[in-house]
Order: C-alpha cells, then sequence, then structure tokens
C-alpha cells in the first residue's frame, strides 16, 4: 500500500500479523488534513477526525473505511500511541496556480508569492514539500513532466526568496491528483498549481 497524498496530515498505523489500520488524527490544534489511502484494490479518500482504513490481506474485496470516535481510539490504541514521542509540529498549506500549458504563475498567484516567503521566514520550518500538478489537456506523460517543471521552478522561486534549498524537497504527480475533476483533453485552470505542505515547529512553553 501507498499514501498518496504527500504529508497532508497526520496519521497513525496499527499493525497486526494480518491487518493493517490506518487512523487520520487531528493535529495539535485540532486541525484535520487529508489522505488519500491507495492500494491495488482502489484508493479512499480520509478527510474528517478518526475517519480509518483496514487493510487485511485475506479480505477480497480489499480495504475497508470505517470512523471512529476519540474514545474508541484512544481504547484500541492508546498504549502505542503513548509510546510514540510528542509531536510539536503543524502543518500549513498554500496553493499558487499557473497560467496554461506554463510554468509561469497567474497574476494573482505572482501577487501571493511574497506572502508565501514571508510566512515561511517568519516560521521555524522543519520541511518544505512542493507538489506539481497540471490539467488534463495533454497526454499523460506531457503532464507529468509539466508539473515536474512547474514544481522544480517553484522550489527556484522560493530559494530566491531566501528560504534554504536543503529544506525543500520536490515532487509531481502530472495530472493524477485534480483538484477539480474533469474529462480528459479539459482545461481547468485550478489544476494547473503547485501546493506547498509546509511542516512548521509549534513553540511550547517551558
Amino acid at each position: 500500500m501507498i499514501f498518496c497524498t504527500f504529508f497532508a496530515a497526520i496519521f497513525f498505523a496499527g499493525c497486526s500479523p494480518t491487518k493493517s489500520v490506518v487512523v487520520l488524527l487531528p493535529d495539535a490544534e485540532g486541525r484535520v488534513g487529508d489522505l488519500r489511502v491507495c492500494s491495488s484494490e482502489g484508493e479512499i479518500e480520509l478527510d474528517k477526525a478518526y475517519q480509518s482504513v483496514m487493510f487485511d490481506p485475506q479480505s477480497k474485496p480489499g480495504p475497508s473505511a470505517f470512523s471512529m470516535q476519540k474514545q474508541e481510539f484512544v481504547n484500541r490504541f492508546g498504549d502505542a500511541l503513548a509510546a510514540e514521542p510528542e509531536m510539536h509540529s503543524r502543518i500549513d498549506f498554500f496553493t499558487l496556480y499557473y497560467q496554461t500549458d506554463s510554468v509561469e504563475l497567474t497574476s494573482d498567484s505572482i501577487r501571493s508569492m511574497d506572502a508565501v516567503i514571508v510566512s515561511l521566514k517568519q516560521a521555524d520550518i522543519l520541511g518544505i514539500y512542493v507538489v506539481g500538478h497540471a490539467d488534463r489537456l495533454g497526454s499523460k506523460r506531457y503532464n507529468r513532466k509539466l508539473s515536474r517543471k512547474r514544481a522544480v521552478a517553484m522550489k527556484d522561486l522560493l530559494v530566491a526568496g531566501g528560504i534554504s534549498s536543503d529544506r525543500i524537497l520536490v515532487s509531481f504527480l502530472g495530472e493524477t491528483d485534480p483538484q477539480i475533476e474533469t474529462d480528459d483533453e479539459v482545461e481547468e485552470p485550478l489544476n494547473r498549481r503547485v501546493r506547498i505542505v509546509v511542516k512548521r515547529q509549534i513553540k511550547t512553553s517551558d
């Protein structure tokens, strides 16, 4: 199995010799991201606290989704969770959009770049993940290359703005993870994008 959403949320896995459970948890401030869990049988998207997916190799239908209450989660996984190091981080997102068939940002996103740079400079950054995307105009192979070019171009902009390149990881998904679902060969401005996923250190008082 693979987790397709790139560091979009905190997750917890409880495993046995035959089963695995993935649970989407809120962060330290109660916020919930989203997580897409993929297997050979398909994919399931989680976007609410304590939503879960169970993988059972002996189950022919494949992974199954279910929801838990917080107390149920604590009862089932509390001992294992208590053994994990305490988390002092949060995840933030920025999304910037591109012109058609281009690595040039839209005028609105150009104006947003300064605010993104300022926000990143003010944060205690643990990691920055830049994920490139494309719409479905053109072949899958072409759009994968275009999404890579967009992600690399965004990394270059961040570095030019004073962000350390050592903290930036680049990924690209082509047309496979659209913000808006469309038919093939359809332009969609909201799918021509780069998503910047930022893992920040949370300041705690002694």
